[in-house]
């Protein structure tokens, strides 16, 4: 094996799935591979004494969904999978001025309906409906969000509308990222804003995309 190319094709994986919010840092990595996580960092920086076919098999059968494993072992073929190209899920929750009773990520490991992805959408992780009034004039009952997962916190923007996941359920409104709370605001001024704990937050998905039935 080339282990140049190999790790060429692991880079390039990693790359891919981080912009697609599937493989946020080197920890889930590693728990999702069940490669010791200092083992994981040495490979993904190229140590050639780690980017074995072993760790490459790990790899690809835990991201199977998504990278095409014939791909990384040997180059042939494309990156990733059709099938991740041509579907997202569709999470069973709806999300607005409350909490849902899971959290996205809960209702992901699941068994989500799978929709084909709509070409009008810029890139995204899943869809959503939401409910409720809270995000009026924005986002009315009953429409369909397409989100985005966020890698990094940073990346958040004031004005922007997100889906928070937490560890009560998600909710979506418009956030402000402090140093220990996130403050969520609704756009219907008769929903009073509140904080979550940085703590209680899972992650954060951007909304990209909105259908709505008129």
């Amino acid at each position: 094996m080339d282990k140049d190319e190999a790790f060429r094709r692991i880079s390039q994986s990693i790359e891919y799935l981080k912009d697609n919010g599937k493989a946020r840092n080197h920890e889930e990595v590693a728990q999702l591979t069940g490669v010791s996580r200092p083992n994981v960092t040495a490979a993904l920086n190229g140590n050639p004494r780690y980017v074995t076919l072993g760790f490459l098999g790990r790899f690809a059968d835990a991201y199977s969904d998504y990278i095409n494993k014939e791909w990384l072992l040997t180059g042939e073929g494309e990156m990733v999978k059709v099938d991740a190209r041509k579907f997202r899920p569709r999470v069973p929750l709806s999300v607005s001025a409350g909490y849902t009773e899971i959290s996205v990520g809960a209702a992901l490991e699941g068994e989500c309906e799978q929709e084909p992805v709509n070409p009008d959408f810029p890139s995204y992780d899943f869809t959503i409906t939401v409910s409720g009034d809270s995000m009026i004039p924005e986002l009315h009952d009953n429409d369909i969000i397409a989100c985005r997962w966020m890698n990094d916190v940073n990346e958040v923007k004031e004005g922007s509308i997100y889906v928070l996941d937490t560890n009560v359920g998600a909710v979506v409104k418009e956030i402000k990222v402090g140093r220990t709370k996130v403050h969520c605001h609704s756009l219907n001024p008769l929903y009073k804003d509140f904080s979550v704990a940085k703590a209680d937050v899972l992650r954060i998905a951007k909304v990209v995309g909105l259908s709505r039935v008129l």
